[in-house]
C-alpha cells in the first residue's frame, strides 16, 4: 500500500500464476464513515496440455495412419492440432494443421517412402499458445518391390566359354527395401529364344555389390545380359540389355565339301568351304593344306608331309610326283590356333610316260640269238601297258 496526495495506491502480483489462480479478486477500502469494495474476476490461460496416446492406427508402403487422444477438460482450449513428422533422426520436420470443428483425432499421413523410418509428433495448440510435443512415435514403413535396377552392370569375358558379370546394388532412395539377392539372366543375342536364363544370387553382397562367373557358354557368341533386385516383397524392373562376347577360340568342326582334282601328272586342285558359321568360334584367318604322297616303305624316308597356308579356299599343288597317290587335309585358324582337321582324302596325280626301264641285262644265248631281261621302271608315271624293244 502507498499513500499519495491522490489518495491510496496499492496492487497485487501474483507470482508463477497457474491456471488454479483463476477466480473473483475483492479489494476493500473502509474510513471512519464505512467500506466499499470493487470485484475483480481473474482469468489465467495457460497452453493446452500435450496429447497422448499417439499409435498408429494403418501403415503401408507409401502412408501411415495415425490417431490419438486429449484430455476431456482440455478440448475446449484446443482450436487446432499440428501434427510433425520427419524422415530419420536428421530429417526436416514437416507439418499437418488440422482444425475442426470438431477437431479431428485422427488423420493420414501420404506421400512416404517405403521401407523408411518416420518420428512423428503431434501439438495442440490454443488461445494461450501451443502444448508440448507429444511423446515421439517412431514408425516403419512397409516395403515394396525395388523401383531401381541394379547400376554399374559390367561384362568381362574370361575365355571362349565364361563370362564374369558385375553389379551394384539400386540407389538407397529405390530399394524399398533391404535386398535379398539379384537375378542375373543372360542369353544369345542372335538367337530366336527372347527368354532369358536366369541364375539367383542370394545376398546383398555386402558392400552392395555382386558377382556371377557363368560358365559353358558357346565360344565367339554374343550375349545380352541383364540384372534385376529383389526384395522380401518381389523383383524389381530389369537392368538395360548389356551386349557382350565370349573370346576366340579355335574351330570346332573341319572345312566341309572338301574335293581333290587331278590337274596333270604333277599338279593337284584341292577346294573346300569353310567350317559351319556355328563351329568356326572365332574369325578365320586361314587355312591349313598338309599333303604328303602315299609311298612303300623304301620310298618314306625321302619324302616329308609337307604343310601349305592360304586365306581362299582353293589351292593348287604342284611340282608332285607323277602318277601318285596322296593324302590330302585341311584345317581352319583363327588368332587362337588350328582347329579340327578334315578327315584324310585321297587324291592321285595324272599317268605320265614312264621312266627308262631298270637294271637291262643281255646274255648271248646262241649264235644266233640273245636273251634280254630288265626290271620296271622307278617311277612308271602310270600303269605299264606294254614295252617295246629296240634293236639296230
Amino acid at each position: 500500500m502507498e499513500v499519495t496526495t491522490d489518495g491510496v495506491e496499492g496492487q497485487l502480483q501474483i507470482s508463477s500464476v497457474e491456471a488454479s489462480d483463476s477466480g473473483a479478486y475483492f479489494c476493500q477500502a473502509s474510513n471512519l464513515y464505512g467500506r466499499d469494495q470493487q470485484l475483480v474476476q481473474l482469468l489465467v490461460q495457460e497452453p493446452p496440455h500435450p496429447p497422448h496416446g499417439l499409435e498408429t492406427a494403418m501403415i503401408a508402403p507409401r502412408s501411415i495412419n495415425v490417431k490419438w487422444q486429449h484430455k476431456a477438460q482440455d478440448t475446449s482450449e484446443v482450436s487446432k492440432y499440428i501434427l510433425q513428422y520427419k524422415e530419420g533422426e536428421g530429417g526436416m520436420w514437416q507439418q499437418q494443421e488440422l482444425v475442426g470443428p470438431p477437431l479431428p483425432y485422427a488423420t493420414l499421413i501420404d506421400d512416404l517412402k517405403p521401407a523408411t523410418k518416420y518420428f512423428i509428433r503431434i501439438i495442440a495448440e490454443g488461445p494461450a499458445g501451443q502444448s508440448a510435443p507429444s511423446t515421439e512415435l517412431i514408425v516403419k514403413t512397409e516395403p515394396q518391390r525395388p523401383a531401381g535396377p541394379p547400376i554399374n552392370i559390367a561384362a568381362r569375358p574370361i575365355s571362349s566359354t565364361e563370362i564374369i558379370v558385375s553389379w551394384s546394388a539400386p540407389l538407397p532412395e529405390l530399394r524399398h527395401g533391404e535386398i535379398q539377392g539379384f537375378n542375373i539372366g543372360f542369353r544369345e543375342s542372335s538367337g530366336g529364344n527372347p527368354s532369358y536364363n536366369f541364375t539367383s544370387v542370394f545376398g546383398d553382397g555386402g558392400d552392395g555389390t555382386g558377382e556371377l562367373h557363368l560358365t559353358a557358354l558357346k565360344p565367339y557368341t554374343r550375349y545380352t545380359v541383364v540384372v534385376q533386385a529383389y526384395n522380401q516383397v518381389g523383383s524389381g524392373p530389369l537392368s538395360e540389355p548389356l551386349p557382350t562376347q565370349t573370346l576366340e577360340d579355335v574351330p570346332s568342326k573341319p572345312p566341309e565339301d572338301i574335293r581333290c582334282a587331278s590337274l596333270t601328272s604333277q599338279s593337284l586342285q584341292i577346294s573346300w568351304k569353310s567350317p559351319p558359321a556355328a563351329y568356326t568360334n572365332g574369325n578365320i584367318q586361314g587355312y591349313k593344306v598338309s599333303y604328303e604322297p602315299v609311298l612303300t616303305d623304301s620310298w618314306v624316308s625321302i619324302d616329308e608331309m609337307e604343310i601349305r597356308k592360304t586365306a581362299s579356299m582353293t589351292m593348287t599343288l604342284a611340282g608332285l610326283r607323277k602318277y601318285t597317290n596322296y593324302t590330302v587335309q585341311v584345317l581352319a585358324y583363327t588368332r587362337v590356333g588350328e582347329g579340327v582337321p578334315s578327315r584324310i582324302m585321297y587324291c592321285r596325280t595324272k599317268e605320265d610316260v614312264p621312266g627308262s626301264p631298270a637294271d637291262i641285262k643281255v646274255v648271248v644265248s646262241s649264235p644266233q640269238a640273245l636273251f634280254i631281261s630288265w626290271l620296271p621302271p622307278l617311277e612308271p608315271n602310270g600303269d605299264i601297258t606294254k614295252y617295246n624293244l629296240y634293236s639296230r
